[in-house]
């Protein structure tokens, strides 16, 4: 084995050895030309909103694009080329559509000037060795792929031997100047759009072993694949004080205290599966966010993390801290591999449908809940729960807002998240990771039955109440997925004939993530999120105030629908809308 001194001695050499090379080759420019660093920092740095989103080019996709960018030529562009020249063609779209004009556009390609350059020594060299390759094209010529697509191809070519060796040795800086005049003269005179460019594609990220094995979640969408990838684990630094910040009245400024966007649907395997970001604030204080995909987890898997984290965090030895139980969610209900398309497909478009949806905080106190309790206990023996009556109240209301947006009556469906473990047996399933929950449905229709809060309470009730021992005897082992797969035929069945609005519903109640303490006291303040994905559809989650006797509900719908009820003054009878993040 190396020692540590070793270790650095052989990367001091290896740096010093391969970032000299590069600088020979393209030797630094001292000083730079003042008016050429004010010419690329104006090029590049524009202020303005920016935003940035992922998307997924599947191999079917990519196939189809090839087809396309290749017209009548011999040769089928790669893949990137594809794919960046479609990219172009929306973006130049896009401009046209916002300016109300065509606009002449500017594609640059950051191109690797290793493999092409002379000696072959810069092959592995340390430095920001690359240049752009530009393409052009002015208001008034076509944009069609196969066009655009040669236009690109033209201007790669263009870094042949020759164009090569004119970038290096002391004359170099003559061609970039060449090039930046150029840039210079088209910016002056037509304000064209620019897009960069950069293919990170076939560098082996994914090859990189830390020794925990290279990176990958999960594999076919079914299964943790690798138990040792370890957990991206982000910091972050926020220059106000966490009192400030608490104040604000944007709940979407949430989002800043998390690794990822939250409530998305994530269709990248290689999405991490759990992802922390640790964010100080100017004060000292700090806010832990945590990301986890909800294909493995769900709530109560994020109270058994957050519990066990903190003991560790407060030098709990091992011995003393309980370990959660892996293995036995996955044997009582096995996963289904494969699981039909049909399935998939069903419950991807029962979640996600594209809006603008909206999350608005509001508080029920304990006055407001011994309230709705009451009206919704209506002749019934039996009272019901908080959870049971607040539910039922919001599913009342956003029924009411629905119809005021619609215009109509719909038939409506409230699903409700039920915990599998505290119902199922064994009794091992307690501490059991993993998404061990399940939907119970109630489906209401206004055009003929009542909305009276009472008769909706009572359809909930009954919708809980048919998990008993049978029906989670019947969803267990391996014939345990005709039951499931018996509910979703339902719901395909209801949404094609009736097209129901669909509420969700999940409490966080009573599970004490205002009790995880870190090492540095209790916690102040406790959130969920801010902005949810642009396809996530309506969500209600229930988390208790901090002093334990109210509710939060941090309800999600489409804007619409939220500005109906925001103002609903039947909903603000009882639900106190929340200005703040927190009232830390």
């Amino acid at each position: 084995m190396f020692g540590v001194q070793s270790v650095v001695d052989r990367i001091v050499r290896l740096d010093i050895l391969t970032l000299a090379e590069a600088s020979v080759t393209f030797p630094p420019r001292n000083p730079m030309p003042p008016k050429y660093l004010s010419m690329m920092d104006n090029l590049w740095f524009s202020e303005a909103n920016y935003m940035t989103r992922r998307f997924i080019f599947d191999a079917k996709a990519l196939s189809q694009l090839r087809a396309i960018a290749k017209g009548e030529r011999e040769a089928t562009p790669s893949r990137i080329r594809a794919v960046s020249g479609f990219i172009w063609k929306c973006f130049v779209a896009a401009s046209r559509a916002i300016s109300g004009s065509p606009k002449p556009s500017i594609f640059v390609q950051a191109l690797s000037l290793r493999p092409g350059g002379k000696p072959n020594l810069l092959d592995d060299s340390i430095g920001n060795l690359f240049w752009w390759a530009s393409a052009t094209t002015s208001a008034g010529t076509g944009a069609e792929l196969f066009e655009l697509v040669d236009l690109m191809r033209e201007s790669i070519a263009g870094f042949d031997d020759e164009y090569l060796n004119s970038l290096q040795g002391e004359q170099g800086f003559e061609a970039i100047a060449e090039y930046l005049d150029q840039l210079e003269t088209m910016f002056s005179s037509e304000k064209p759009d620019t897009f960069a460019f950069t293919s990170w594609s076939n560098l082996g990220f994914y090859k990189v072993d830390f020794g925990w094995g290279t990176p990958q979640w999960i594999k076919d969408n079914m299964f943790i694949d690798r138990f040792n990838e370890g957990v991206p684990f982000l910091s972050a630094q926020i220059s106000c004080r966490l009192s400030e910040f608490l104040k604000r009245q944007e709940i979407e400024s949430l989002n800043k205290l998390l690794p990822c966007q939250p409530f998305c649907n994530e269709s990248n395997n290689d999405a991490p599966l759990l992802v922390c970001q640790v964010t100080m604030f100017a004060c000292g204080g700090i806010a832990l966010g945590l990301c986890t995909s909800h294909k493995i987890t769900d709530a109560k898997t994020g109270l058994i993390l957050c519990n066990i984290w903190s003991e560790v965090s407060r030098g709990i030895s091992h011995h003393n801290i309980g370990n959660p139980t892996l293995p036995e969610a996955s044997l009582v209900f096995p996963p289904k591999n494969p699981m039909p398309q049909n399935y998939l497909s069903v419950m991807e478009n029962l979640w996600f449908t594209e809006a603008n949806y909206v999350t608005r905080r509001f508080t029920f106190d304990a006055k407001a809940i011994a309230k709705l309790k009451a009206m919704a206990k209506g002749e019934s023996e039996a009272r019901p729960t908080r959870t049971e009556a607040v539910s039922g109240f919001i599913w009342k209301c956003s029924m009411a807002a629905s119809r005021a947006t619609s215009g109509s009556l719909k038939p409506s469906i409230i699903a409700q998240a039920v915990n599998m473990r505290a119902r199922g047996k064994p009794n091992s399933l307690d501490d059991s990771i993993g998404n061990v929950f399940w939907w119970a449905s109630a489906h209401s229709n206004p055009a003929e039955t009542g909305t009276e809060l009472s008769e909706l309470v009572d359809l909930m009730k009954q919708s809980i109440e048919a998990f008993d021992d049978e029906y989670l005897s019947s969803v267990q082992g391996e014939q345990g997925f005709q039951a499931i797969a018996e509910y979703i035929n339902q719901l395909e069945m209801l949404f094609s004939f009736e097209k129901p609005d669909i509420f969700a519903f999940t409490s966080w109640l009573n599970l004490g993530f205002y009790k995880a303490d870190f090492g540095w006291g209790l916690p102040s303040s406790f959130a969920l999120f801010g902005k949810v994905g642009p396809a996530f559809r309506n969500l209600t989650v229930f988390i208790e105030t901090k002093c334990g006797k109210g509710i939060e509900a941090w309800i999600t719908l489409d804007e619409e629908r939220m500005l109906v009820l925001e103002k609903d003054p039947e909903f603000l009878k009882f639900a106190s809308p929340c200005l703040k993040i927190s009232s830390l």
